[in-house]
């Protein structure tokens, strides 16, 4: 199963992220660009985001804002299509090939699941998690720092997904 795996940043530049499922393959989880207007992957474009997560794929990512992308990996280096163990978040700056680790969030062993879908508003991207000793609680996620805020506790066994809504 993949999920989300691509997405475009501000300027309009398509990035194409992998997993590296494939069995016995030697390729690491990466990127690849399609700069704005052209049809084909940017030749100059590699991003190794494996390299900088000491070996754990790219599950998910979510475009943040700016070239900011949140990502979701593996926890481990194993990588388990029927029950992924996917508890680590990162930002991933696509221009500048850069990785940082969120601060702030829960212990991997204590989480229990990170919502589907995480809402992008007003240049940060917020999350819920629900941890085996808690309820949920929703994540406020700088990209430029990679840090959360804990904010909102919600009175539920478990949050899947967060939205808003616009008025028009």
């Amino acid at each position: 199963t993949y999920f989300s795996q691509i997405d475009t940043d501000d300027k309009g530049d398509l990035y194409v992220f992998s997993s590296s499922f494939e069995p016995g393959t030697q390729k690491p989880s990466a990127a690849l660009r399609i700069k704005k207007g052209d049809s084909s992957f940017d030749p100059d474009y590699f991003f190794n985001i494996e390299a900088l997560t000491g070996g754990r794929a790219v599950y998910k990512v979510w475009h943040v804002s700016g070239a900011y992308f949140l990502v979701q990996t593996y926890t481990g280096t194993e990588k388990d299509l029927g029950f992924p163990d996917i508890k680590k978040l990162g930002i991933a700056n696509m221009q500048e090939k850069t990785f940082k680790w969120v601060d702030g969030i829960p212990a991997d062993y204590l989480v229990t699941r990170i919502a589907n879908t995480p809402c992008v508003h007003e240049g940060k991207i917020l999350v819920s998690m629900t941890t085996a000793t808690d309820y949920p609680y929703i994540y406020s996620i700088d990209p430029a720092t990679a840090k959360a805020t804990q904010g909102l506790k919600v009175k539920a066994g478990d949050v899947v997904s967060i939205g808003k809504l616009n008025k028009k």
